[in-house]
């Protein structure tokens, strides 16, 4: 789709720049266009930058998580202790809605999944609240949640 938008833009100043009365000016503006395109181009295509890297879930810890409903829906709030070495980026909570009318036979009603920018130092706590979209699950009887982190990465 990038490319698509890229051409038409390409296209689009070429067609205004052959518009114009001096030729030589046309030939430049649209071969100008066309390197800022090509170098646009293979910047997007570039698969080799690098991702921030990953932060391990262990050095991350959950704490003061509350469920609350109000007009909007269920929200979830809580905290995240920083303990690793680097800075949290972002953060993926995966939030599982479980039915256990006995503690041998749990079935999971859902799950939802969640990625939050958090922006947090080593050794700092961040505060959260996300909108849950199945949050009416932790509503029926005998319905219990539990939040863990999936995945983490650093900003930089």
């Amino acid at each position: 789709m990038v490319y698509i938008l890229a051409a038409t833009a390409f296209i689009l100043v070429a067609v205004v720049a052959f518009r114009t009365a001096s030729p030589a000016r046309a030939l430049a503006i649209a071969g100008g266009a066309g390197l800022i395109l090509l170098g646009t181009l293979f910047y997007l295509a570039d698969g080799e930058r690098d991702a921030p890297p990953a932060i391990d879930p262990g050095q991350l810890t959950l704490s003061g998580l509350k469920m609350t409903a109000d007009r909007y829906g269920h929200q979830l709030t809580g905290d995240i202790a920083n303990r690793s070495p680097r800075r949290l980026g972002t953060l993926t909570l995966r939030v599982t809605y479980r039915e256990c009318p006995s503690p041998e036979a749990c079935r999971t009603l859902g799950e939802e999944n969640h990625e939050i920018f958090m922006g947090t130092a080593t050794g700092r706590t961040g505060h959260f609240s996300v909108l849950l979209g199945k949050g009416e699950l932790a509503e029926k009887t005998g319905a219990s949640w539990v939040v863990s982190i999936s995945a983490a990465s650093a900003d930089f």
